[in-house]
């Protein structure tokens, strides 16, 4: 391996530690990455996907975990665009020890915090993750992201029916 490279690879591995190394629950290492994700694009995302699962791999039982909550979850998925897994948020769910914790950590981001257009449209698309996931091997991942995939239906019918709603009213008080 090239030196500088070394040297990256090192320094993502120190990021990683330093955040895992916080509280127990890593609400302050999520805190500071969705921060910076804010501003300047998800961190975490500039981390070859082999070092964050070698990485996870030295504790997977806390780190697979982690990293689910740490990484961009999605791609995709607004303005007609079918969603798609990021390629950390698919190497997570097929290398960790606990696929469902991380599926439930991931799908608790699925959410997008900033939109443009139909919330319920954006969240529909991703949904269609959790469907394909519903016909796994892995049981316990399929019946997980079943469950996942009825409440976010559930979901999106409250945000349709909002969504609606608003237009409805909106377009009255133009009339």
């Amino acid at each position: 391996m090239w030196p500088p490279q070394r040297v990256i690879r090192n320094a993502a591995v120190i990021l990683l530690d330093e955040l895992a190394a916080g509280n127990a629950d890593a609400t302050d290492a999520i805190r500071l990455v969705e921060d910076a994700a804010r501003f300047d694009g998800n961190p975490i995302d500039d981390l070859p996907t082999e070092v964050l699962l070698e990485w996870c791999g030295l504790a997977s039982a806390e780190r697979y975990s982690l990293a689910a909550r740490l990484v961009t979850v999605v791609t995709g998925g607004e303005n007609g665009a079918a969603a798609q897994w990021t390629p950390a948020a698919r190497a997570l769910l097929e290398e960790a020890t606990d696929p469902v914790a991380v599926l439930s950590n991931l799908v608790s981001r699925l959410r997008p915090t900033s939109w443009s257009g139909s919330m319920a449209a954006i969240l529909s698309s991703r949904a269609e993750l959790l469907h394909e996931l519903g016909d796994r091997e892995d049981h316990a991942l399929a019946e997980y992201a079943r469950e996942a995939y009825a409440t976010l239906q559930r979901e999106i019918a409250a945000e349709r029916e909002w969504e609606t709603k608003h237009s409805r009213e909106r377009d009255e008080r133009f009339e």
